[in-house]
C-alpha cells in the first residue's frame, strides 16, 4: 500500500506543477487549505474567463 500512496502523491505533484504556477495556502484546524492560485497557460486564459462565477452555477 505504501508504494501506491507514494505514486499517488508523485502524480498529484506532477499535475499541480503542470496546472499551477503557485498555490497559496492558509491554515484551518484540519490542516492547510488552498486559498488562492496562479494558473499556468493555457489554463489561466481558459479559467480566467469564468472568474467570479459560482461553481455549478447557470452559465
Amino acid at each position: 500500500m505504501t508504494a501506491t500512496l507514494g505514486s499517488d502523491i508523485r502524480a498529484r505533484k506532477m499535475l499541480n506543477k503542470a496546472v499551477f504556477t503557485r498555490l497559496y495556502l492558509g491554515k484551518v484546524h484540519a490542516g492547510p487549505v488552498v486559498t488562492a492560485d496562479d494558473l499556468n497557460e493555457p489554463f489561466a486564459t481558459t479559467v480566467g474567463g469564468r472568474a467570479g462565477l459560482e461553481p455549478w452555477g447557470d452559465y
